[in-house]
């Protein structure tokens, strides 16, 4: 899954990516790429109520699998994106909880 930037001009061109991300260590970044094993299924959508994107935090299934995102998936942990200033800033550790 990605997240990207689409833009488009005055003169109807279209562009992909722009440094509007900083991620968990606060690089700048053009787009966010999630890579992940294609037995999982991440949640990536945007929350209306806390206003940011959401989605599932990638772990690898072991310690020795880091770096080999075919063994990752969903750790039952959530991360987000929340925009600020301009920007959208990197958020770990989530809480979401269904409402009534």
């Amino acid at each position: 899954k990605v997240i990207d930037v689409l833009g488009i001009d005055a003169w109807n061109n279209i562009t992909f990516g722009a440094p509007l991300f900083f991620d968990d260590k606060q690089k700048k970044k053009h787009r966010f790429v999630f890579e992940y094993t294609a037995q999982a299924v991440m949640m990536l959508k945007y929350d209306n109520k806390k206003k940011m994107i959401v989605f599932d935090h990638l772990s690898p299934v072991s310690p020795s699998a880091k770096g080999q995102f075919q063994f990752y998936g969903p750790d039952f942990t959530n991360d987000g994106l929340i925009f600020r200033k301009g920007m959208w800033n990197y958020k770990s550790h989530l809480i979401l909880k269904n409402t009534k």
